[in-house]
């Protein structure tokens, strides 16, 4: 075959077929030198590359130290809707206490002395209240508290007929229910079941025209909280409170649309027995009334005065006073009582107040402005004691608002409402607990910025470590291209080429 048909006749196989070996030997020598050039640039750039991508993760860690979440699966819970089965109650008249109270009878007081009545807590019937000075039907509703030191009191719980000092929420009587260390007239104490403390106490009305007299039945300047069915339990306290159920007073002579409501509470461990009366101005205007309070204390006229806040008169202002029946012979069977009427440092106080020695029918008052929808209470407390000397302490005590347990049973709103006691104020607590977040919140922040300044990593592991090698990086990738470029230039040389024949 010629010379020119050869090479025609092979036009499209590859030239390493044709070419004579010394090419072929000459090109994998070229390839075996620049393999180590090339490896030492590759290394370099990795070694430069590796300080840069370190700089990137740090100052993408100055807008924020938490790692987003990638998660393609959502973690979240899901809500189970669950529907409350509605339960249908229907409302009852009924009063709870009906089954184990009744009253049997209600009379005046006269000067016929009744033998006292001491199986009250036994038999389970108030078989005499006196005070309004007629016989009246049998009235519904009467339960009792009893405290820690076995005083049992009979509440008024749904009275339904028209009365003064047996009204709803009122007490028809307290006695002990076992002996007590009674005290004598001569300084001693005999065992005693004291009873009969009351003949109806603590009845509520709303003076509505400025006549500052008593609570009377029938009078049209008085509209007593009495008549508004069945009370209950109290829910945060069952078996120490009751709850009344709201009465509106709306007079149209006056501006004045108030809603009413009581609240009885004898703690099981306590000393006392309280009384809440809270008013809810309902109109769009300030409203100013007087409340009154009427008493009728079931000592008749052996009532005499045993102390009092003043130090001994019975007068308007005081916080307290304490009151007895007065000894017969050496001894007297009736409970000594103390009367708390507001605390020292309450924004009211009594307006009138009347007592006297021989009258067992105390009242007092109070002139109330509620603003526009605002809601005020009046605290009372009464003290029942085997002693004078036990119920004027526990009564001053409870002026004072650090009795043991005088507050209970209260929501820390309704606390705020009592106008007639200076009452601990919650937001003092409030102000510690806001301020502790302020104070530690720059604590928790601040190191944050020096951290990262330093150009350290939020993690673990190489990256700060690798900055010193970036500039010898740079170096060797520079000599490892300009071997490359060595190498290229000297198989461009003619040595290195196949002369062609």
């Amino acid at each position: 075959m010629s010379k020119a048909g050869h090479e025609s006749e092979l036009p499209g196989l590859d030239r390493r077929l044709t070419a004579p070996s010394t090419e072929r030997w000459s090109r994998r020598v070229a390839r075996r030198k620049l393999a180590p050039a090339m490896m030492v640039a590759g290394i370099a750039g990795v070694l430069a590359a590796a300080p840069a991508a370190a700089q990137v993760v740090d100052s993408s860690s100055t807008s924020s130290t938490t790692a987003p979440d990638t998660s393609t699966t959502d973690t979240t819970a899901v809500p189970v809707t669950t529907t409350a089965v509605p339960v249908t109650t229907t409302p009852t008249t009924v009063d709870p206490f009906d089954t184990t109270t009744t009253v049997t009878s209600v009379e005046g007081d006269s000067t016929t002395t009744t033998a006292p009545v001491t199986n009250f807590k036994k038999a389970g019937h108030v078989k005499d209240v006196r005070g309004d000075g007629i016989n009246r039907p049998t009235a519904t509703g009467s339960r009792q508290l009893v405290d820690g030191q076995g005083l049992t009191f009979f509440v008024n719980t749904n009275i339904t007929f028209s009365t003064t000092s047996s009204a709803s929420a009122a007490m028809s009587e307290a006695s002990f229910s076992a002996p007590v260390n009674a005290t004598t007239i001569g300084g001693g104490t005999t065992q005693s079941t004291l009873n009969d403390a009351f003949d109806g106490y603590n009845t509520l009305c709303v003076d509505v025209a400025g006549a500052n007299g008593n609570c009377e039945t029938g009078n049209s300047s008085y509209v007593i909280y009495n008549k508004n069915g069945p009370a209950s339990s109290d829910a945060a306290c069952p078996e120490e409170g009751i709850d009344f159920p709201v009465q509106s007073i709306v007079d149209n002579g006056s501006i004045l649309d108030v809603d009413v409501k009581r609240q009885v509470y004898v703690p099981a461990g306590g000393d006392f027995a309280r009384w809440l009366n809270t008013f809810t101005n309902n109109d769009s205007n300030p409203v100013t009334f007087r409340a009154a309070v009427s008493n009728n204390l079931g000592s008749d006229s052996n009532t005499i005065s045993t102390g009092s806040s003043a130090g001994g008169a019975v007068s308007n202002g005081v916080t307290w006073f304490g009151s007895m029946q007065n000894y017969s012979g050496t001894t007297s069977s009736d409970v000594r009582l103390a009367h708390v009427l507001a605390g020292s440092g309450g924004s009211i106080g009594t307006s009138d107040l009347f007592y006297a020695d021989g009258n067992d029918n105390p009242y007092w008052g109070y002139d109330i402005t509620i603003q526009p929808g605002q809601t005020v209470t009046i605290a009372n407390f009464v003290v029942g004691a085997a002693t004078k000397a036990n119920a004027n302490a526990t009564a001053a005590s409870l002026a004072a608002g650090t009795h043991s347990g005088q507050w209970g049973c209260m929501t820390s709103g309704q606390k705020a409402e009592v106008l007639n006691f200076q009452l601990a104020a919650p937001p003092t607590t409030t102000t510690t607990t806001t301020a502790t977040p302020t104070t530690e919140a720059p604590t928790s922040v601040a190191p944050a910025p020096s951290v990262e300044a330093t150009g350290t990593l939020p993690y673990t592991g190489a990256g700060g470590e690798l900055l010193p090698f970036a500039g010898a990086g740079a170096a060797a990738m520079a000599a490892g291209g300009a071997a490359v470029a060595a190498t290229k230039r000297k198989l461009r040389r003619p040595r290195f080429r196949h002369a062609r024949r």
